[in-house]
């Protein structure tokens, strides 16, 4: 039993290959300048790929590099200005005019000479569709690639397929600026809402980095809270669960954006749960029924049944 099953075994490996294939883009990144709300853009650029093998290609838009927002890492401060930059996704701004992509072997879209090895280029289109309500300042964003080979008839073949990411980077017009403050913290049955506005015109990314519960000077609780993302003038409540005993506290908090913060300090309250949680009393209403509006009604009664009797019968 054991030799049939290495038998079979052996039968799969050997109709099975391996093959490595990539694809590559020019250019390596994709800087469109400045945009305008509204406007539709028309954004051209070459895939290749370096088989002899007909690849199904379906580009897709990915979150951007969070780098790109930070101020403290160089390397893209040519190209874009974390300071006024907006973090609102862009994914539904951008149309391919082909999806999926199809790289034929032996197939050249474009005169450019590429490395040894190519087989097969394609110019991909896209359009960038900018809202009217968009953000100003920087955007940013990736573009990947999910491919499929065509192997149809060569038996069993696995495919190892590595892919760049294409960043794409512009700006939109208009005065573009981060900023935002704690505007102050409430409870909600156990839970601590630390309350962020942003007051500036771009879409950041903020989280509480700290926040500390103190009772009578001590610190009796060290917490953090998650990321969000906040449109411009809006507000947004990072929500934390306590778990502490009536009484009152002091909370300090401090939100971050990866090109400022904000800090704050209050007083709390935190009640029981049977306090924390209200209840509503009913209100009694008075009848004020007399008796003859009583007797009147039984008689009613009494002859409806009466009618529905003699018509039995």
């Amino acid at each position: 039993m054991k030799f049939k099953i290495l038998f079979v075994l052996s039968l799969i490996l050997l109709s099975t290959t391996s093959f490595a294939l990539s694809i590559g883009a020019s250019p390596g990144r994709l800087e469109l300048g400045t945009v305008h709300r509204g406007e539709e853009k028309l954004v051209e650029f070459v895939i290749f790929s370096d088989t002899g093998k007909e690849i199904s290609i379906k580009p897709r838009i990915l979150s951007p590099i969070e780098d790109y927002f930070n101020p403290d890492v160089k390397g893209y401060e040519t190209v874009f200005n974390a300071y006024e930059a907006s973090q609102e996704p862009i994914d539904s701004w951008i149309e391919f005019i082909e999806n999926p992509i199809l790289l034929k072997p032996g197939e050249f879209d474009t005169k450019t000479t590429y490395s040894v090895g190519v087989t097969s280029t394609k110019k991909v289109s896209f359009l960038l569709k900018v809202p009217e309500n968009a953000d100003p300042g920087y955007h940013a964003s990736r573009l990947s690639f999910d491919a499929n080979v065509n192997n149809e008839g060569e038996g069993v073949k696995a495919f190892a397929i590595t892919s760049v990411d294409i960043p794409i980077v512009f700006r939109v017009d208009g005065e573009a600026v981060r900023s935002g403050y704690i505007s102050g913290f409430n409870i909600d049955n156990n839970n601590l809402n630390i309350n962020f506005f942003n007051n500036g015109t771009t879409t950041i990314r903020v989280a509480a980095s700290i926040i500390n519960i103190l009772k009578n000077g001590n610190t009796i609780a060290s917490l953090d809270g998650y990321p969000v993302l906040v449109r411009p003038k809006t507000s947004v409540s990072i929500t934390k669960q306590l778990s502490l005993e009536t009484g009152k506290y002091e909370v300090y908090s401090k939100v971050v954006w990866t090109t400022g913060s904000s800090e704050k300090s209050a007083n709390i309250f935190l009640e029981s749960k049977e306090q924390n949680n209200t209840t509503s009393t009913g209100t009694s209403i008075p009848l004020n029924i007399n008796l003859t509006t009583i007797v009147i009604s039984i008689a009613i009664v009494i002859g409806a049944i009466g009618a529905i009797v003699y018509i039995i019968k």
